[in-house]
């Protein structure tokens, strides 16, 4: 969001809101999350096709740039590149022959999360509904399976519907 407002300043103190985005990515990169970087940079693809959308030759090199900057960020931090080629190589079966406990643990209990979710599929089992019912005593590290399973179709549709009216009236916008 702040990327996003401060791609579409009209006023000179929204430029400070690059700082905000610039700090809010470097604290989520000390998280090491895989989720984080892959959602950062959908985001920022997309708030980049939404700011360039009438300019298409801009948004390409701005993009072309992001990912040449991506692909320097995993490679020169060991712990991000040690991590993404496990993933790859556990998800995909590509990569060095390192298989990711982390994945392969994450995967299970989303999967269980929905077999949970799905028995209460209307409202769910409140919250932490997920880590009291399981016995994992933990979240269920997928947000989609762990809203279902604590709030139900319900709750997952309640949340979710602000993202998508807010994503259709950023395409509605003529910027």
């Amino acid at each position: 969001m702040a990327f996003y407002i401060a791609l579409t300043f009209k006023k000179k103190r929204e430029l400070l809101y690059y700082l905000a985005a610039l700090v809010f990515f470097g604290l989520g990169l000390f998280t090491a999350s895989r989720s984080f970087i892959l959602v950062s940079i959908g985001g920022a693809i997309g708030v980049l096709f939404l700011r360039f959308k009438q300019k298409k030759l801009i948004f390409l090199i701005v993009l072309v740039a992001l990912i040449v900057l991506l692909v320097i960020l995993i490679n020169s931090v060991p712990f991000l590149k040690d991590q993404f080629d496990r993933m790859l190589f556990t998800v995909f079966g590509i990569g060095n022959s390192k298989v990711d406990g982390s994945t392969l643990q994450r995967t299970v209990w989303a999967d269980y999360a929905f077999t949970l979710g799905s028995e209460n599929i209307i409202f769910g089992y409140g919250v932490n509904g997920f880590a009291n019912i399981s016995g994992i005593d933990t979240y269920a590290h997928n947000n989609f399976v762990e809203m279902i399973c604590d709030f139900g179709v319900f709750g997952i549709i309640t949340y979710y519907l602000m993202f998508v009216i807010l994503g259709a009236k950023a395409f509605r916008t003529k910027d």
